[in-house]
Formats: C-alpha cells, sequence, structure tokens
C-alpha cells in the first residue's frame, strides 16, 4: 500500500524512522550506557586489558550518542539526519566488532594467567568482597565476577552490532528510494501504466492499496512520466527541498450539465506549473477536507460557481492520475508530485445556466470552455508522445467559439418577450434561419470566454487543432489539454456509453 499527506507531503525519510522500531533507539541508548558502566567496572578490576577496556568505554559513549541521534532524527526526520545516522551505525558496528574480539580473547577469565599485582580492585582488603570471602574463595569469586562482566558485554556488542546493522540498512533502504518513486510503479513496476487500486480518505492520508476492477477505481500515469525513467544519478540530483515536499493530493472536477457538457478553465500564463494548459478546475485537498467537499471549494474559489447540494444530482470518483511537472525527463527534473483524483459531478443545470454565473478568478483562470462529447473524442484522440496525425471531422467547424452567443441569446430573449403574433411572424425570417445555422455550427461545441488579468471575461474563438495540441518534448510548453484531463475525458465518456447503453 502507499499513503500520501493531505496538505503535509512527506518523505521516504520519515518513513524510514516510522518502520525504524521504537525499541531500537532505547536499547542503543541502555547498551551504550551499560557498555560505558560496565567497563569502568571491567578497567578498575584488572587494568592488565586496560587497553581494550578503553575501546569498550569509547563504543558504549558512541552508542549512547548514536541512539540519541537517532531519536532526534525521528521527531526532525531529513535526508542528512538520516545519512548521518547510516555513517554513525555503520562505524558503531565496526567498533562492536572490534570490541567483541577484544574481549572474546579474555575468555574464559583465569585468575592463574596474571600475577596478584595485576589485580587491584577484587584484592583491595578493604573491599567488601575481599572481607566476606575467605582465602579460598577469593580467586573463584573474582573469576566468576570478570567473567560474568565480560559475558554481558560480548552480549550487549552483539545486540548493538545487530541493532546498528538493521538501522543502517533501512537507512540504506529509504535514501536509495527517496529521491522519487512513481505510485503507479509502486503497484506494477515499469510493465504498464494503468493500474486498479482502492483509495480512502483517513486522518489527512490518502491510502492507496491494490485493489480489482470490479471495486477499484483506474490509476494511470503518462507512458513519459519522467520518474518511470530517472536513472540513480538523476534521481540522486533532486534537490533536498523537492523531495521533502512528497507526494501532494489534489481533486479536479469534472463538472457536468445537464445537457452533457464539461468544464474546462485555462490555467493562467502567470502560473509555474502548467501554465496555459486547460484542465477541469480543482486544486490541493486542505487538511480535514474531504475529496467532493475540497472539490466543490475549487470550483468556487477558480470561477465563482457555487453550487448547494441540492443543485448535484450525482457525483463519483472517475480515476486516479499521477501527475508529474515537468510532464517529460527531457524538460528538467520533476519539482512537483502529486495524486491527482477527477471527481464527475453531474448538475441539473444546463451550460448556459452556469456560464451566467462564471466568475472567474484572474490568478489562476485565463480561460472557460464547455466541451461536448464530439470535441472531447477529437481531444482524446490526440494522444501525448505519439505522432499520429489528429483526425477531425467535418461536422466540426474549425473554430470553438461564443462569438455570436450573446446576440442570439439576445434575439431569443425578444422573441419570448415579443407578442404571440410577432413571434409567428418571425419563425420564417431569415433571421431565424441564421439563428439556427449558428446554433449548429457553433453551440453544439462549447463556449471559449477569455478572462484578462483585470477579471474581465469577454468572448472569444480557438482553433479546434489548439485543443489537439500535444506536450512538447523539448522548449516550453503550448497551450493544450493537459494529458491527465485527456485521461479523465476518456473516463468522462465511457460513463456517456455506459449510461447510454442501460438506457
Amino acid at each position: 500500500s502507499f499513503s500520501a499527506g493531505c496538505g503535509d507531503p512527506s518523505s521516504i525519510s520519515e518513513q524510514l524512522l516510522c518502520i525504524t522500531p521504537v525499541n531500537c533507539k532505547a536499547v542503543e541508548i541502555i547498551i551504550g550506557a551499560l557498555t560505558v558502566t560496565l567497563s569502568t567496572v571491567v578497567y578498575k578490576l584488572h587494568y592488565h586489558i586496560q587497553r581494550e577496556i578503553i575501546i569498550l568505554i569509547v563504543n558504549g559513549a558512541q552508542l549512547i550518542i548514536t541512539g540519541i541521534l537517532l531519536v532526534h532524527a525521528g521527531r526532525r526526520p531529513s535526508k542528512c539526519l538520516v545519512g548521518t545516522n547510516i555513517v554513525l551505525q555503520l562505524v558503531t558496528a565496526a567498533f562492536d566488532i572490534v570490541g567483541f574480539g577484544l574481549i572474546a580473547r579474555q575468555l574464559p577469565f583465569r585468575g592463574e594467567s596474571y600475577y596478584y599485582r595485576d589485580t587491584e580492585w577484587c584484592c583491595d582488603p578493604r573491599h567488601s568482597v575481599w572481607n566476606c570471602c575467605g582465602e579460598g574463595e577469593k580467586e573463584g569469586h573474582k573469576e566468576f565476577l570478570v567473567n560474568g562482566i565480560l559475558g554481558t558485554l560480548i552480549g550487549s556488542l552483539v545486540l548493538a552490532c545487530i541493532i546498528g546493522l538493521v538501522v543502517a540498512l533501512l537507512g540504506v533502504y529509504a535514501l536509495s528510494v527517496s529521491a522519487i518513486k512513481s505510485i503507479t510503479g509502486h503497484f506494477i513496476g515499469n510493465l504498464d501504466d494503468q493500474t486498479t487500486v482502492n483509495c480512502f480518505l483517513v486522518d489527512n492520508r490518502f491510502i492507496l492499496c491494490e485493489g480489482n476492477r470490479e471495486e477499484g477505481v483506474p490509476l494511470k500515469r503518462a507512458p513519459f512520466c519522467p520518474i518511470k525513467y530517472l536513472s540513480h544519478s538523476e534521481a540522486a540530483s533532486i534537490p533536498p527541498d523537492t523531495l521533502s515536499r512528497g507526494v501532494d493530493v489534489g481533486v479536479a472536477v469534472l463538472l457536468q450539465s445537464a445537457n452533457q457538457r464539461v468544464l474546462l478553465t485555462r490555467r493562467a500564463p502567470t502560473l509555474r506549473i502548467f501554465p496555459k494548459v486547460w484542465v477541469p478546475p480543482g486544486g490541493h485537498v486542505e487538511l480535514g477536507e474531504k475529496l467532493a467537499d475540497a472539490g466543490l471549494r475549487e470550483l468556487r474559489e477558480e470561477t465563482g460557481l457555487s453550487l448547494s447540494p441540492e443543485d448535484i444530482s450525482s457525483s463519483r470518483l472517475l480515476g486516479l492520475w499521477e501527475s508529474v511537472y515537468p510532464p517529460m525527463l527531457s524538460r528538467g527534473l520533476p519539482q512537483r508530485h502529486h495524486i491527482v483524483t477527477y471527481m464527475l459531478l453531474s448538475t441539473h443545470l444546463t451550460h448556459l445556466q452556469l456560464q451566467s454565473c462564471l466568475r472567474p478568478e484572474a490568478a489562476e483562470v485565463s480561460g472557460c470552455m464547455w466541451l461536448d462529447p464530439d470535441l472531447a473524442k477529437v481531444i482524446v484522440s490526440a494522444v501525448d508522445g505519439k505522432e499520429e496525425s489528429v483526425h477531425v471531422p467535418a461536422s466540426l467547424p474549425e473554430a470553438v467559439g461564443y462569438v455570436y452567443f450573446v446576440l442570439l441569446l439576445q434575439y431569443f430573449r425578444g422573441l419570448v418577450n415579443s407578442g404571440h403574433d410577432e413571434l409567428i411572424s418571425v419563425l420564417h425570417s431569415p433571421a431565424l434561419e441564421l439563428a439556427v445555422q449558428l446554433m449548429s455550427s457553433v453551440l453544439l461545441l462549447g463556449s471559449v470566454t477569455a478572462v484578462s488579468p483585470e477579471g474581465e471575461m469577454r468572448e472569444s474563438t480557438l482553433p479546434v487543432l489548439v485543443f489537439c495540441n500535444r506536450a512538447p518534448a523539448q522548449g516550453e510548453d503550448v497551450e493544450r489539454v493537459s494529458t491527465g484531463t485527456k485521461y479523465a475525458l476518456e473516463l468522462w465518456l465511457q460513463t456517456l456509453e455506459s449510461h447510454s447503453e442501460k438506457s
């Protein structure tokens, strides 16, 4: 499974310190303190092996420092702290092995191996051990005491060595994947670019796990996803601040009108990520928000459309898209990594009713349009990463426009407000025939509304082929429909087909 944060992105270095056993930190500190204490006792007990004991004391102090640093890294995880912990754990493990070898040479300890002048503490007549023992028991007590302490030290060193190696291996694993990792690739590797998952939003964590086709939702990435082709050297050169962002969760809303149009917005040219690209309204999921609530909030903030629960007839999760910016490795290393959830919201209102309520936010939106299924099919056929030509049906005009819509709307309003006799007299007029032609050649495709930097809205035209532009492999991006949006439109068309088959 995989989890991504909503509002507080999580890094792999943080996940490392979550999977590192909590007790390891405390055990390292305890072993370090025990090693220092027992080594000091042995140092006073028998100065013949004082050089070996000094190494143990240094090792114990190092264990304490390493354990404290691991605790600190758990509170404030970072790539630097993880790397420092790896080095310290390996150095400490090396000291553990050296100390183990030096102490093992002294076992079993035999008093007759050394002259009595080599002993201090146990042979001190003032010491309680000496006073409570008879002459025949002194040597046995000394050997038992030394062997017990040395055996305890060896056991502690072995345990500390194992802990150090385990933590170091976990750290190496964390750094090897902390550069960046494809979420789709986490489930299916590089064999394919689409899978089916189950997703849950729990405690501000968006959790993904393997799912089946019947109950799960599709998760897809672009076939040219930069993370998929990222080399180890390129991954290592990604800045730490980019890595610390982790994977953000976003929501995009496909607002479907009663007459089967969906709203797309053109991102403002001043935005750093995907400027001048056509996408559904959407944005980040804030802490404590549900996906649907986040989608409605972003829809309101970007377009001014404030929908009440009564305005929404149905809602569903269409699919998930793994978004990376820049979208291709040839255009630079990854800077942003998102899982975008595409929500389909159906409303009782027509696109004409919704159009009259549009109040786009100029800082984020530079254009709006209502997309019909015919144009959506053409857009979906322009697959990014492929060079095949796009077939535009002859039934579609060369431009998607809203130029004459205001005049046409005013014309029909005049008909409604006029008398009955006058209405009959104009039914056969040339003006009505012109209006019908405009309706069939322009309005069936949708409306394009340009938004100025000052927030002023004006009707505009846009060539159909602009929506068929593909993501460029080099240079600046072009005005186009994003790859993820094409994926969402494809899922939307599938829902329309499924609905028509059932009806």
